[in-house]
């Protein structure tokens, strides 16, 4: 919904979104069926940049003519010449998977950890300022990406391993987050570390470093402040029921994450929207 809203696709585009983003990453693994998936949100993208051109042309400075991310999409311009079609599309599908598939994934690994420690859940419901360091020792235990591939251009030897020109190596920040030289005890969930909890690579690093890692930050820091607001007393049903599910690609998730709550709604100023309660 967020990813939505700041693109500028209509609100009934979230659904399609959510579900051409489980087929690409269910059919990862098949190059055929990978490659078809990929085509056809890629048209999806490509399809609804056009859309928004031709309606800013028929009405200018209409709604469709709004500076939100579509608009900035289809101004995209490539070695000074408009992006093609495909380039178009390839954009959008990185934009709208990677920008909330992981997301997705990240808070469903958050709630876990939290909700399955109903003293670190009282804890932080009692102390906000605590939830930013739960967000981060959250995503370092639980990168939504455990990594992604580069090529070697030279031949390089790391810690006795020979690798050479053209080999392709997985740079693997999920195992980098559990090094137990930058992280003491690094399988444990823990607010107290010493080092800055911002340390973990879950974002990646430099110059391929996630371009949306603050505004995921923020949506997370708000979820869970809200959500312990609203329902102080949740916990999972079956916390030692979880699992993990490997969803294609680098990635895996918890599909589904039972709970039990008291309905408590506390209107204020910030609330927007009709909650639903399951």
């Amino acid at each position: 919904t967020v990813l939505c809203h700041v693109l500028g696709l209509d609100g009934d585009k979230r659904i399609e979104v959510r579900e051409r983003t489980l087929a690409v990453m269910a059919a990862a693994e098949d190059p055929e069926k990978g490659a078809a998936a990929f085509m056809e949100f890629a048209a999806f993208g490509i399809g609804e940049v056009h859309r928004r051109r031709a309606q800013a042309a028929e009405e200018p400075g209409g709604p469709a003519s709004a500076e939100d991310g579509m608009a900035t999409i289809a101004r995209w311009r490539m070695g000074g010449r408009p992006m093609t079609d495909l380039e178009i599309g390839q954009a959008m599908n990185s934009v709208l998977i990677a920008g909330h598939g992981t997301s997705i994934s990240g808070i469903g690994s958050m709630f876990y950890e939290v909700l399955s420690r109903p003293a670190l859940r009282d804890q932080l419901a009692a102390d906000g300022s605590l939830i930013p360091l739960a967000v981060e020792e959250s995503l370092r235990l639980h990168p939504p990406f455990f990594g992604l591939y580069r090529r070697a251009t030279a031949p390089v030897t790391i810690a006795g391993t020979h690798i050479g020109p053209d080999e392709s190596v997985m740079v693997c920040w999920a195992a980098a987050n559990r090094d137990p030289k930058v992280f003491e005890h690094p399988d444990e969930f823990r607010l107290d570390r010493p080092r800055s909890p911002e340390r973990h690579l879950s974002f990646g690093v430099g110059l391929h470093a996630c371009p949306g890692q603050m505004v995921v930050r923020m949506e997370m820091r708000i979820l869970l402040a809200e959500l312990l607001r609203r329902l102080p007393d949740i916990e999972l049903t079956g916390p030692g029921a979880v699992e993990y599910v490997f969803g294609g690609g680098e990635m895996a998730g918890i599909p589904t994450l039972p709970a039990r709550f008291t309905p408590v709604m506390q209107p204020s100023a910030h609330d927007h929207c009709t909650a639903a309660t399951p």
